[in-house]
């Protein structure tokens, strides 16, 4: 019997009251709660093949998936506070240019469900280099683009024997495409080379790796 794989985009949102967690697919109108992220992602994953086999079994089409998954910045007034006062949550500690790029990873977290690890490293580096808006669009960009994904790490790769700096590296790790030759990457390169100039998109570059997510 032949296998066929399918690709839908699942939305995972927590509720704030109880902790459970939501799973929704839009192409496919399905739905499933779980108690955990694990327990939501497997009920989920049971109903979408349990819908396929039954279109399949039925002889019917396939839903198309999503368009387009994009997270929106939108930019709203607030009012001004003076320059030194203390940001919320952060107990009158002044935020560092690093510990704000680990902010960045846990919104980015809670709003993908994919855990991207940003090693300390990697965070002062660019800290250093003072390319924290590059930074947010590349791991956002990647987030959002990979297809399969199912971890991401960010690490400081030492200088190139051939000469070069120190390297921004995002080690991600996606489902199988089963292609003979998966675009991921050129597709990644292309975008950065068409959003930034050499001299800054030079500090960054991609890995995709097959299999399941790195134990750390």
């Amino acid at each position: 019997m032949t296998q066929v794989d399918f690709t839908y985009v699942v939305v995972y949102q927590e509720d704030p009251k109880t902790g459970s967690v939501r799973a929704h697919v839009p192409s496919l109108d399905l739905a499933a709660a779980g108690r955990t992220l694990s327990e939501a992602q497997t009920l989920i994953y049971h109903a979408i093949r349990e819908r396929l086999q039954g279109l399949i079994e039925c002889h019917q089409g396939f839903p198309a998936d999503v368009l387009l998954v994009q997270r929106m910045n939108v930019t709203c007034d607030a009012p001004e506070v003076p320059a030194n006062a203390p940001l919320p949550g952060t107990n009158g500690a002044p935020a560092s240019s690093a510990s704000s790029l680990l902010s960045v990873e846990n919104r980015l977290r809670a709003a993908s469900r994919i855990p991207p690890s940003v090693a300390p490293e990697a965070a002062a580096y660019i800290a250093d280099l003072g390319m924290q808006g590059t930074f947010e669009q590349i791991l956002e960009h990647t987030l959002t683009t990979l297809r399969g994904l199912r971890s991401l790490r960010v690490t400081l790769q030492p200088p190139h024997d051939l000469g070069g700096g120190p390297c921004v590296l995002f080690e991600a790790t996606t489902e199988d495409p089963h292609l003979d030759d998966d675009p991921s990457e050129l597709e990644w390169t292309a975008w950065k080379s068409a959003t930034f100039p050499p001299e800054l998109g030079q500090h960054f570059t991609l890995l995709v790796d097959y299999g399941y997510a790195h134990a750390r």
